[in-house]
C-alpha cells in the first residue's frame, strides 16, 4: 500500500481558516499541524503532553483544539503543534471524529461503514 494523503481544512476559532494536503497516518493518535498555522488561526494550547516518536526519542509538545473538514465532513480533533523538524500528518482521533476509514485498495479515505460501540457492563 502507498502512502494516503488527504485535502483538509483547518477552521480557527479567530474565524480563519486554512487549507493543507496531509499524509494521513493511521499509527498517530493525533493530528500534527505546525506550530505556527495553530498559532495564526487561533488556537490555544490547553496542555503539554509527551509522545514517543519513531526513532526511540519521547518528545513533549502542546496541544489543542481544532475544528478540521474532510470531504465534506467537519469535526472537532486534538492537534499537537508540531516543531520544525516533525512530522505533519492528519491522526487516528481526526479520522474517528469524522467517521473516515483509510479504502487501502484505493489508496483513500473513505466515510466509515460502521463504527464500533461497546455499553459499559455493569459490575456487579
Amino acid at each position: 500500500m502507498g502512502h494516503i494523503y488527504a485535502d483538509i481544512t483547518c477552521l480557527g476559532p479567530n474565524g480563519k481558516q486554512a487549507g493543507l494536503r496531509l499524509l494521513v497516518d493511521t499509527g498517530a493518535s493525533y493530528t500534527w499541524l505546525p506550530r505556527r498555522l495553530l498559532e495564526s488561526l487561533g488556537v490555544t494550547p490547553t496542555r503539554t503532553m509527551s509522545f514517543d516518536v519513531g526513532d526511540n526519542r519521547s518528545i513533549r509538545r502542546r496541544v489543542g483544539e481544532l475544528v478540521v473538514g474532510i470531504s465534506g465532513f467537519r469535526a472537532t480533533t486534538v492537534v499537537v503543534f508540531a516543531g520544525k523538524n516533525d512530522a505533519n500528518v492528519i491522526g487516528q482521533n481526526a479520522l474517528l471524529g469524522l467517521a473516515l476509514e483509510v479504502d487501502p485498495r484505493r489508496e483513500r479515505l473513505r466515510p466509515a461503514a460502521k463504527m464500533l460501540f461497546y455499553p459499559a457492563m455493569a459490575v456487579a
